[in-house]
């Protein structure tokens, strides 16, 4: 399915206002929290499966700044800084249209990645 033809559905707690950004198998959402009501930016999917050894690209093809690091924003919109064990260490900025390859996942396992910047812009990454 492309990104254009999920455009006002509901994932969750969030309503898909437009696509912001693609990069591999994920594309980044500017989303409203409908329990919230304020937008925010999203993974979508939110979690993608990818081979051990591979690298993640993301891509962020539109100005604005994401910096992405290992640990995730819990539900309460709490920053959770961590970094799994064998997970490879993340911390890279993007500046708007630029390009990112975070990797490789050299074991298998779930690993948590989110942007500092934008609360509950998670992504969950299942290395097979």
């Amino acid at each position: 399915m492309r990104p254009e033809e999920i455009i006002g559905q509901i994932l969750g707690h969030y309503r898909l206002i437009r696509p912001l950004g693609y990069g591999g198998s994920a594309t980044v959402f500017l989303a409203e929290d409908i329990n919230l009501q304020r937008e925010e930016m999203q993974f979508v999917p939110t979690s993608i499966t990818i081979k051990k050894g591979d690298k993640l690209t993301l891509v962020d093809d539109v100005a604005v700044v994401h910096v992405i690091s290992n640990g995730r924003w819990d539900s309460n919109g709490t920053q959770r800084p961590a970094i799994e064990p064998g997970a490879p260490a993340v911390q890279v900025q993007f500046n708007g249209n630029d390009q990112q390859s975070i990797g490789p996942f050299n074991t298998t396992g779930t690993f948590h990645l989110y942007c500092t910047i934008h609360v509950n812009m998670n992504l969950t990454v299942v290395v097979q």
